[in-house]
């Protein structure tokens, strides 16, 4: 009974700012998009002890429990106000900080009380949608890492393609709870688990090879993202604005950080310098030349994060809004910029502006297939361009959805060419310019 006192003591607390009702009224008249997360964030950074912390799990899985009205047409419960709300809310914001309170003060039946009830959540919401469903389970994933770092290793044996750490609006950005659980790992645990980490990296690899999807892969390298790019972003926002030599930049990259990258990669991948990737970036400066006034080609991927295997990788390249204007007005969203066949016509005339480019991006292709000894390649397959309207950027290309598992690029302009590093803790970009 005293228990039972305590409990309910830290709980009013727990809930006095904001209150249960508060939160729960907002989830109630608000879709995904329009609820306030903040109500949510000082809600749990009020959180100090476990009882608190059991008060709001059980709050939560009463909600859960009862889900919100209204029903849709079907009868069943909206997406946008039942648990699958919930969890949206829980992924968009950092529920696990509370926990390293006290986490070390906790003995193993403790932290499995606590574990018991979080899972107790994630069995409501089983009858709601697949979506809820892999959304829950990827948040128990979270909270029992976080309760168990030591776990790491079966943390990422257990990643799979279905499990979306993210949040979600966003493929392959761990929340704010994921990154607070991967970035506080300790050091020997993380590098007891690279090996665990190498070997699923591998085989997601192979799969690739024979055809198989990349989810899962994403969702490892972003896993390794978050395990060791701290290295690369404290060079980078040490260095932000400034202008480095080349040679530097080359050493520091092929000496710190290509090693964490490829540890974990198969034994033919990654295997070549970043001068490499300057190379090829100064490739496309020279080819591209009188495209390139007024705007600027971006090496992104594989290639310049140390990830690519050089005979087989394709070179990723995406335009600035001023050059893929000119490419969407050539081809439209036709990839194939080889054929001149595709140019698009005007009054049935192919215009010269058009025929250039192609031409240029012709070129440009060749001389880096020569570059890396590649007799045999298909034309405009070896460098890769997504057409793509500059007005749909944010469906594609912003830095926020695809460069949580790649996070350099390299950014070629008509007389520079810069190194930009994206960090995803602080949500902004480093960028460097490079001289020879």
């Amino acid at each position: 009974a005293a228990s039972a006192n305590a409990q309910q003591m830290c709980s009013s607390v727990l809930l006095t700012a904001p209150t249960k009702e508060a939160l729960f009224q907002d989830i109630n008249k608000n879709p995904v998009d329009g609820m306030d997360l903040s109500l949510w964030s000082t809600y749990v950074e009020a959180i100090q002890t476990q009882a608190q912390y059991s008060a709001f799990l059980r709050d939560i899985q009463k909600f859960a429990f009862k889900r919100v009205e209204p029903k849709n047409k079907y009868g069943a419960v909206s997406d946008a106000r039942g648990d699958v709300a919930l969890v949206f809310r829980l992924q968009g914001i950092d529920f696990v900080t509370p926990i390293f309170r006290f986490r070390d003060q906790l003995d193993i039946a403790q932290k499995n009380a606590l574990l018991k009830d979080f899972e107790a959540i994630h069995r409501y919401g089983f009858d709601q949608s697949p979506e809820a469903h892999r959304r829950w389970g990827a948040l128990q994933e979270i909270f029992k890492l976080a309760m168990f770092p030591d776990q790491l290793a079966e943390f990422i044996q257990k990643t799979s393609a279905e499990l979306d750490y993210s949040k979600p609006e966003m493929n392959f950005a761990l929340g704010p709870s994921a990154r607070a659980v991967l970035s506080s790992i300790p050091t020997k645990i993380k590098e007891d688990a690279n090996l665990i980490l190498a070997q699923e990296l591998q085989k997601e690899f192979t799969a690739a090879k024979e055809g198989e999807g990349k989810r899962r892969r994403r969702n490892l390298e972003v896993i390794h993202y978050y395990l060791s790019a701290k290295t690369l972003l404290a060079m980078a926002q040490k260095n932000d604005g400034k202008t480095i030599p080349e040679s530097s930049f080359t050493e520091w990259i092929d000496k710190h950080w290509a090693p964490l990258v490829t540890a974990s990669l198969p034994k033919d991948v990654g295997n070549y310098s970043f001068k490499s990737v300057l190379d090829i970036a100064k490739i496309i400066q020279k080819q591209m030349a009188s495209q390139l006034q007024g705007t600027y080609v971006e090496v992104y991927g594989s290639l310049p994060n140390m990830k690519a295997h050089l005979q087989s990788s394709d070179v990723d390249v995406h335009f600035g809004e001023k050059l893929m204007l000119k490419y969407v007005d050539a081809f439209s969203e036709n990839k194939d910029f080889a054929d001149q066949r595709n140019i698009l016509t005007k009054n049935k005339i192919v215009p010269q502006e058009s025929l250039d480019l192609s031409q240029d991006l012709v070129k440009t292709e060749a001389a880096l297939a020569q570059y890396l000894g590649l007799k045999d390649y298909r034309p405009s397959r070896l460098m890769t361009v997504v057409p793509i309207s500059p007005k749909s950027f944010n469906k594609f290309y912003e830095p926020r959805k695809y460069q949580f598992y790649n996070a350099l690029k390299v950014v070629v302009y008509e007389d520079k060419i810069a190194v930009q590093v994206y960090d995803n803790f602080e949500g902004r970009m480093y960028t460097m310019n490079l001289v020879p």
